[in-house]
């Protein structure tokens, strides 16, 4: 049976280097306060959280998610000849690496260096009537771009200032002549806009215990404003310390897990 077209296609990224598909761990904030609500009885029991506490809450925990175990984002940055400071957006809290293009030519046209580029051993590029093109080819036009991008490049540094939340480039990219050409650059970076369909099942799980926490702690103070109230079987004790003693035990828990997880450094070898 013929396949359809596209089928076993390997899937693109979308532009903001996401995955396109969600992983197993996969949850929206609906469904993690969901699994909040359930974890603290709701079904059986009355849980005095409205969606205003809910908003706080997930705001909480998103944004000691991005302090303590981080969101990393990859974007491009488009860089502007000339110009070596670049303000990034309010989500941004942190840069961790920047991939700047190694050099940027005028074109990448046909070459006086190689002198054999038009023979029949070779075969020519830019002539799409000529037979494909063999591997020697390849290999010694690589060969050229990789030393004339030595040639042609400078050695960019770059600086992350948290408190002006700027990129400083330098020297910035040249703004006329050899280089005017230029590409973007690629930025890994910390981000507060967590987005709970992207975590692996560490994040999930230090998500989920977060959120948890932090509704106890909401629901701990709610129900310590009266210590009982009357009921028709007689006065009904609340359990607002108990939520915020086992609240603090497990934020401290948390936060040593945090600590404790990372990631093996792998050995170099050589």
């Amino acid at each position: 049976m013929a396949q359809s077209e596209g089928q076993n296609q390997p899937m693109l990224p979308p532009p903001d280097g996401l995955s396109g598909q969600p992983g197993p761990s996969a949850k929206t904030e609906d469904e993690h306060w969901g699994y909040t609500l359930r974890k603290l009885g709701h079904g059986i029991i009355d849980i005095e959280l409205t969606d205003d506490h809910k908003k706080d809450c997930l705001d909480d925990a998103k944004r000691w998610f991005a302090e303590r175990v981080g969101f990393i984002k990859y974007f491009q940055l488009p860089l502007i000849p000339g110009q070596g400071e670049y303000f990034m957006t309010s989500d941004v809290i942190e840069v961790y690496d920047l991939w700047l293009p190694s050099f940027q030519l005028p074109s990448l046209d046909v070459d006086s260096f190689a002198f054999s580029s038009f023979t029949a051993v070779f075969g020519a590029w830019s002539s799409p009537a000529q037979p494909p093109m063999p591997y020697s080819d390849l290999v010694q036009r690589l060969q050229y771009i990789e030393m004339i991008g030595r040639i042609f490049s400078t050695d960019r540094d770059w600086d992350w200032q948290p408190e002006r939340r700027c990129l400083v480039i330098a020297p910035p990219p040249r703004a006329g002549g050899l280089g005017t050409m230029i590409a973007n650059a690629i930025i890994k970076a910390g981000s507060s806009d967590v987005d709970t369909r992207q975590l692996d099942p560490r994040g999930h799980d230090f998500f989920r215990r977060k959120l948890l926490i932090e509704a106890q702690k909401t629901l701990g103070g709610i129900r310590e404003t009266y210590d009982s109230y009357p009921t028709v079987g007689g006065e009904r004790s609340m359990n607002g310390a108990a939520l915020i003693q086992r609240a603090q035990t497990d934020e401290a828990k948390l936060e040593q897990d945090v600590i404790n997880w990372e990631r093996p450094t792998p050995f170099i070898v050589g």
